[in-house]
């Protein structure tokens, strides 16, 4: 019904335009992966037809003048041919429009990337979750590093813009493995990145996980308006309190979003034309960061502590 919406109102950043107006709509739904952070809520995947797919994107565009599509599928690339059959129906028409995308880095090829730079896909969103394998397997994230970094690259190479989401506070989780990520995020050619603080839902493996908290992580409360992901956690780890955790989310964002390569990706695209606030906000922050985090530290420097009952 998108005919009840004001769409002046829906718009998403476009790296070298700034905002622009948008529509969301969903091409798959369900995920056979096994995330333990995630709730499986459709295990069998359904697919809807190409044909259909782009029928709709073409309405939408003819109605309400969105010009770039998120698709918000799980993965929008888990089936390759039919991902290229999209593809090649929005070449065929000609729509000259944009689109962004959920994947995983074992689904991709650089065929499939080239296709879908093509059909007008400016970026894609992975979620890398951790920079260090154990984590990976512990979130039973079914993905190697090396994926990741091949699946970057490609897209660096085909200028397609690179984006990744990580968590922070899985089982297990040190002080260790918090830095292989962000030197994993640094190394990688990546410009933009979501920071996450653990938050396992009720009905998520880890959830079943933390209730328990014998097994290298533990819920802290059951206050729903804590449940943000950002800013407050509501975990702990063995070796991580909650204000650890929170501590190292603005470190990672701060180190991430203030490094050389990341602001001037950002520093070129405003040269371009993108005055989007919204876009630059994280670029912002980091910058802000850096620059009170040492006074901050200073006079009240970050004290690391176990989280209770694991000694003092």
């Amino acid at each position: 019904a998108r005919h009840l919406l004001d769409y002046e109102r829906y718009r998403s950043t476009e790296p070298g335009k700034g905002l622009i107006k948008t529509d969301s709509m969903e091409t798959s739904r369900g995920c056979p992966s096994r995330c333990t952070f995630c709730y499986h809520m459709h295990a069998k995947v359904r697919f809807r037809d190409p044909i259909k797919v782009v029928d709709e994107i073409e309405k939408s565009h003819r109605e309400t003048g969105a010009v770039l599509f998120n698709f918000f599928d799980d993965t929008f690339t888990l089936k390759k041919d039919r991902a290229i059959a999209i593809c090649d129906e929005i070449i065929k028409r000609d729509l000259n429009l944009t689109f962004y995308c959920f994947t995983r880095a074992d689904t991709l090829s650089k065929e499939l990337l080239e296709k879908m730079k093509q059909a007008g896909f400016i970026r894609m969103t992975m979620g890398i979750e951790s920079g260090n394998q154990e984590m990976l397997n512990r979130y039973n994230k079914g993905t190697k590093l090396d994926q990741y970094e091949r699946a970057y690259r490609w897209m660096t190479e085909l200028g397609l813009e690179t984006r990744g989401s990580f968590i922070l506070g899985g089982p297990f989780e040190t002080h260790q493995t918090i830095q292989d990520s962000i030197k994993f995020a640094k190394r990688l050619p990546l410009y933009r990145a979501g920071v996450n603080i653990l938050t396992p839902y009720p009905g998520t493996k880890l959830y079943d996980t933390a209730m328990k908290g014998d097994n290298g992580l533990r819920l802290l409360c059951n206050d729903w308006k804590e449940y943000r992901r950002w800013g407050t956690s509501v975990v702990e780890t063995d070796v991580l309190s909650s204000p650890d955790l929170e501590y190292y989310q603005k470190k990672f964002l701060r180190e991430f979003y203030g490094s050389v390569k990341v602001v001037f990706y950002h520093l070129k695209l405003f040269l371009k034309g993108n005055h989007s606030y919204y876009y630059f906000r994280p670029v912002i922050f980091a910058i802000v960061e850096r620059l009170t985090s040492g006074v901050r530290e200073f006079f009240r420097p970050h004290k690391f502590t176990l989280p209770a009952g694991k000694g003092e």
